[in-house]
């Protein structure tokens, strides 16, 4: 397919994994799949595996210096159904199995070598040199293993960019996808280039309604924070729920609700404004107790009483 053509998908078995960054989940790899000769495939392939089959979808595009190669945007993993390719995917894919032990467990099991390593890893046991430990230690490795994997798929699933989705599984690890299920807001408040926009963006691809109290007060702090990015210390409140109501597209009342429960829970304080007559305004938290900490120092320096020093000029020279 030329460069730049529509997305294709292609299905292959990964020989060698040529590049890895385990920050960004960026990779190269080789590639081996039916009808054509090896090839190279780079993308979000974080979680790949030599012996691993793979459907991959993207384009084919031409590297200045390592020519045409295959641009992934989504891949989803392929159990092997040859006893070979299961071989091959047990040594590359578990930590501690080579080539002979998983030949050994191909050979005791068969194809539900990798139903029984994810559902009754106890049975290990029965093949030649693998002991209760062993056999823990394996599964341990499995459950790790496939669990990133399948953060991974799942963000991607639902838009997440791999670079983004690396991010996450960084931060929060085995918890993630409980995480996720539970307040994708978190995002913007735990993970720095993931603001309320872009985890706005996860958590409605995600299913979480626009009435959300999460999204509703993870909103509420986008917006105080973004006119303190504008030189606000603090916000008259009918503004503010003007602001937050036109930008969520949701009622007023419904914000207030977010205002009141990020009061109580410390994120905002709100006041009344007596010296211009304002009504109520809202305050970060942050910045209420930096302001009150700038006028506490002020007023202890204007009731401490001052003399001019005596200085002796030569002697301060010296």
């Amino acid at each position: 397919m030329p460069p730049g053509a529509e997305e294709e998908r292609l299905e292959g078995v990964v020989e060698h994994v040529r590049y890895m960054d385990h920050t960004t989940g960026f990779a190269v790899v080789r590639v081996r799949a039916a009808g054509r000769e090896p090839f190279l495939a780079k993308g979000g392939l974080g979680t790949a595996h030599p012996g691993e089959t793979l459907a991959m979808w993207g384009r084919w595009a031409v590297h200045p210096g390592y020519g045409l190669q295959f641009t992934v945007s989504r891949y989803e993993p392929v159990v092997p159904v040859t006893t070979g390719g299961i071989e091959k995917f047990l040594a590359g894919f578990v930590k501690g199995v080579g080539p002979a032990t998983a030949e050994r467990i191909v050979r005791a099991f068969g194809k539900d070598a990798v139903e029984i390593i994810e559902n009754d890893a106890r049975r290990l046991c029965e093949v030649d040199g693998i002991g209760p430990k062993r056999a823990a230690r394996i599964k341990e490795t499995w459950d790790s293993r496939k669990e990133v994997r399948d953060v991974m798929l799942f963000l991607q699933s639902h838009g997440v960019n791999t670079g983004h989705a690396w991010k996450i599984w960084r931060c929060y690890g085995r918890g993630t996808l409980k995480i996720l299920s539970e307040n994708p807001y978190r995002l913007s408040m735990d993970i720095s280039g993931i603001g309320f926009l872009t985890a706005d963006t996860i958590a409605r691809k995600l299913g979480v309604p626009e009435n959300s109290p999460a999204r509703l007060q993870a909103g509420v702090l986008h917006v105080m924070e973004s006119t303190a990015d504008d030189g606000h210390c603090y916000f008259p409140l009918d503004r503010l729920l003007r602001l937050c109501s036109a930008q969520l597209a949701v009622a007023a009342e419904a914000v207030s609700e977010a205002v009141e429960t990020l009061q109580a829970a410390g994120r905002l304080v709100v006041e009344e404004e007596p010296a211009r007559s304002a009504g109520k305004v809202v305050s970060l938290r942050r910045l209420y107790e930096a302001e009150k900490n700038v006028a506490l120092r002020l007023s202890i320096i204007l009731r401490t009483s001052s003399s001019p020093r005596r200085i002796d000029a030569a002697d301060a020279v010296d």
